[in-house]
């Protein structure tokens, strides 16, 4: 779930091996990219551009943040200053043709509750080249990229959002939406549960940590939104499957505890439920077709990947749902029921 630009090898039935891999190289680059990562549940940048050496100034960044009405852009919400710390600039080993930099960042003033875009702003000498000249920085909202969307929860009262999670997950079985799948990740492999799901035990807040999330049932793919959650609900998984076994001289992978992070209880009802998943009618080509209930796309594909409450979702006539060229597919409902497909599109 967490944003690791990961790049994934089939090391057996539904398991991955992942290797963590930088966002990717664009040659003769005269610009910088700094996206916003996270690394063992702490907020950092990278900063990254082509080939070419280039130094970085930390200091010489702004950052601001500009207030969402609920879960969508607010565009008359003027973009705020607000105070984040920033570490040195340090290279990333083993980088290759590509220099690059990380940042560590914490927001000592976090805004009220909610969801913002947070944007990190390069000002004049930020990044220079080899020979002193400027590169300006680019921006991709939802990879990331210069800005990204963040969630602050409310935590006043007691955290109701945490009480309500734990209430409901907490040392119960959940299942995923989208065929049951939810995937697990260790820091080098990951692996995926189907229809049987996973067992829930403690349900925690990790304050002062931060996850890069996406929205819906698209996980951990580099398709679709990314955000930044602060403070996420940390649903810690009872055992869970080994890692696989893989062939000499390669080295043997070693297991790990698995987390399931969200936001807050809006995340967590469009990625997964306690309820068992229905046996669905196996057919030929494309699933879904007109007279299919909102119910079965759900089951079959998941919530789309955009931001909202299951209730708010469920009340939209049309969900699009992003994947690479040419797949991404939308289909429009009336009355709960479908009545238009978008279907994917096929690789020639």
């Amino acid at each position: 779930m967490q944003m690791r630009r990961a790049a994934a090898a089939v090391t057996g039935i539904g398991l991955l091996a992942v290797m963590h891999a930088s966002p990717p190289i664009a040659q003769g680059r005269s610009d910088v990219r700094i996206a916003f990562q996270t690394e063992n549940g702490l907020a950092r940048l990278e900063v990254f551009s082509g080939p070419d050496a280039f130094v970085v100034d930390p200091h010489a960044l702004r950052f601001t943040v500009r207030a969402y009405r609920g879960f969508r852009p607010d565009p008359t919400a003027p973009a705020q200053p607000i105070h984040v710390e920033v570490g040195p600039s340090v290279a990333v080993p083993n980088a290759g043709t590509r220099p690059a930099y990380r940042i560590a960042i914490a927001v000592a003033s976090p805004p009220r509750p909610g969801m913002y875009e947070l944007s990190a702003d390069a000002l004049p000498g930020f990044a220079r080249t080899a020979n002193g000249d400027e590169l300006p920085a680019r921006r991709f909202l939802n990879a990331g990229i210069g800005a990204i969307v963040a969630w602050w929860p409310d935590e006043r009262g007691g955290d109701p959002g945490l009480r309500d999670v734990r209430a409901r997950f907490a040392n119960r079985a959940v299942h995923g939406y989208g065929n049951g799948n939810i995937p697990l990740q260790c820091p080098n492999w990951a692996t995926a549960v189907g229809p049987a799901g996973v067992r829930i035990g403690a349900v925690v807040r990790e304050v002062g940590h931060a996850e890069v999330l996406q929205p819906g049932t698209t996980w951990g793919g580099d398709v679709g939104p990314q955000f930044l959650a602060f403070d996420p609900l940390a649903l810690r998984v009872v055992g869970g499957p080994a890692p696989p076994q893989l062939p000499s001289p390669l080295p043997a992978l070693v297991p790990c505890d698995f987390t399931l992070h969200f936001a807050d209880p809006w995340h967590v009802d469009t990625s997964i439920t306690t309820a068992a998943p229905p046996r669905l009618p196996m057919g030929k080509g494309f699933a879904v077709r007109p007279g299919t209930s909102r119910d079965e796309v759900v089951w079959r594909y998941g919530y789309p990947n955009e931001f909202g409450t299951a209730a708010s979702l469920r009340a939209e006539n049309e969900w699009r749902y992003l994947s690479p060229t040419p797949f991404s597919w939308s289909v429009t409902f009336e009355h709960d029921r479908v009545v238009h497909v978008d279907p994917p599109g096929e690789l020639r």
